[in-house]
């Protein structure tokens, strides 16, 4: 039976309206012609890692790995080797889901950080992702197929003091498409402020940049209820208890933002559009 094509909307004419399922710009058949969901973007806010046993961090006193884990981008993890590799090991009480890795606030360019995440999976360690920064302070945010696991294994790689400010590990609220159209990037979206100093006469001196980061905005439609009954609450919670979270609006583009919301006293809760979804708006700041 023929496809009918309207606007980017593929319709078979066996299958009614509701029957739909909303993927990007497509709308993929469901019953047998489903393909299920494919996850284009995620925002990364949920972390493992303090409440894990942490073992192999080799830190250095001045810069205890706990750094990494306080919300905070003024404190920062070291080993206390100049150059080399550790392998720091996770652990939990109970298999968590796991399906992103994310790293920022660090000098990983100068340092030459290469790594890789392993988790053990039936027994057998795996790698499910691995890094090298695009430079200093680049935002590093690896997805990977969700996976239950109970032990991990972050390997750093450097040939130079490193330092990292934050390193997240958890279950990722994940987005079947990009943002609508009219997203703002963060990574052409840098919002320093130019300071600028003038003589008595009011003749032009100097000016310097105030660096105050990247901001990226944009909104997603089609988000069913029960994703905002669970994500959005935690995200929500998350965003309220004044934390920073990871963003990659891209799942195939290396760039990805780490940063507070913009406003979180004036957080703008989902808007619902149909009779079973909302669109959701997200505005951030911070490292790109």
């Amino acid at each position: 039976m023929a496809d009918n094509i309207f606007n980017n909307i593929i319709v078979n004419d066996s299958v009614q309206q509701s029957d739909l399922i909303p993927l990007s710009n497509v709308f993929v058949l469901g019953g047998d012609g489903s393909s299920g969901v494919v996850c284009k973007s995620i925002l990364g806010f949920r972390s493992v890692l303090p409440t894990s046993t942490v073992t192999g961090d080799s830190e250095d006193t001045q810069y205890p790995f706990v750094n990494a884990l306080d919300y905070r981008d003024n404190t920062q993890y070291s080993p206390s080797i100049e150059s080399g590799s550790v392998t720091i090991e996770f652990r939990q009480a109970a298999d968590v889901e796991l399906d992103y890795l994310g790293i920022a606030i660090h000098n990983g360019k100068t340092a030459g950080l290469t790594g890789f995440l392993e988790l053990l999976i039936n027994g057998v360690w795996t790698v499910v992702a691995n890094f090298t920064p695009l430079g200093d302070l680049k935002t590093i945010c690896e997805k990977f197929d969700l996976q239950s696991s109970q032990r991990q294994r972050l390997t750093l790689n450097f040939t130079s003091k490193l330092y990292i400010g934050t390193i997240y590990l958890g279950k990722s609220w994940q987005f079947s498409r990009m943002p609508n159209e009219g997203f703002t990037p963060a990574n052409s979206n840098n919002i320093d402020e130019v300071v600028g100093f003038q003589s008595n006469t009011g003749q032009f001196i100097i000016s310097r940049r105030k660096q105050v980061g990247y901001a990226q905005s944009g909104s997603f439609d089609f988000i069913a209820f029960d994703e905002i009954n669970v994500e959005y609450i935690d995200y929500m919670n998350h965003v309220k208890d004044g934390k920073p979270f990871f963003m990659k609006w891209d799942v195939n583009v290396n760039q990805n933002i780490f940063g507070q919301h913009a406003s979180p006293n004036n957080l703008r809760a989902p808007s619902y559009t149909s009779a079973n979804t909302a669109t959701f708006d997200f505005e951030m700041v911070g490292y790109n």
